[in-house]
C-alpha cells in the first residue's frame, strides 16, 4: 500500500522532511500545505533584499516546478483549520480532506499553540520544538487544555539533535579539545 504523508509547514524544517521522505520512498503520496503564496525562500536574506542587496532569484530557495519534479503536492495559502488524528484526516481553510499515515507540523512559531491544541484535541500528545506559544493567553490555553485533556505535552529545541550538534558533542568528550572549562 502506497504511503500517505501530509507534512503542514513549507520552510525549511517541512522542505527537507518532504524531500527526505521523496528519497526514502518513491511512490508515497507527499502532500505539503503551506499558509504562503511563495515557494520556500530564504528568510535569513528578506533584510538583504529588502535593502537591494540581493535579487528576488537569490533570495528564493525553491520554484513551483521543483516541487513538481520531486512529485510533492504542494497547497499554497492554505493552512489547517482541524486535524482529526483518530480518522487521520487534516481539514484546510480551503475545505479540503488529507488522509494521512504520518503527519509532521513543521510550521512557524505563531502555529506553535493553535496546532498543539488541535492535536492535543484529537487525543494525541505534542512534542514541540521552542517557542511554545507567543502570549501569555496562548501559554495558559496551551496549558488548560492539556492538563483537561489528560495528554503530555514536551518542548524542547530540536537542533540539539542535529549532525552539527552531535559531532561538536563527541568533539568535547573525546578531549581532542583539551580540558572544557565553561560552555555558553
Amino acid at each position: 500500500m502506497t504511503r500517505r504523508y501530509v507534512v503542514i509547514g513549507n520552510g525549511i524544517a517541512g522542505q527537507t522532511c518532504a524531500e527526505e521522505l521523496r528519497k526514502a520512498d518513491a511512490d508515497a503520496t507527499i502532500v505539503m500545505i503551506a499558509a504562503e503564496r511563495h515557494p520556500l525562500y530564504n528568510r535569513v536574506a528578506l533584510p538583504r533584499y529588502l535593502r537591494g542587496q540581493v535579487r528576488r532569484e537569490k533570495v528564493m530557495m525553491r520554484t513551483v516546478e521543483d516541487y513538481a519534479n520531486k512529485n510533492l503536492e504542494i497547497h499554497f495559502e492554505t493552512w489547517a483549520t482541524e486535524i482529526d488524528a483518530l480518522s487521520k484526516v487534516v481539514h484546510t481553510n480551503r475545505g479540503q480532506q488529507f488522509a494521512y499515515d504520518a503527519l509532521l507540523i513543521a510550521t512557524g512559531d505563531r502555529w506553535h499553540t493553535l496546532l498543539s491544541i488541535m492535536t492535543a484535541k484529537s487525543g494525541k500528545d505534542v512534542y514541540c520544538e521552542k517557542p511554545c506559544s507567543m502570549t501569555i493567553e496562548q501559554s495558559r490555553a496551551l496549558a488548560d487544555t492539556f492538563q483537561r485533556l489528560g495528554r503530555v505535552y514536551q518542548a524542547g529545541t530540536q537542533r540539539r539533535n542535529s549532525v552539527n550538534f552531535m559531532q561538536a558533542y563527541d568533539l568535547a568528550k573525546s578531549g581532542k579539545m583539551g580540558k572544557i572549562t565553561a560552555v555558553h
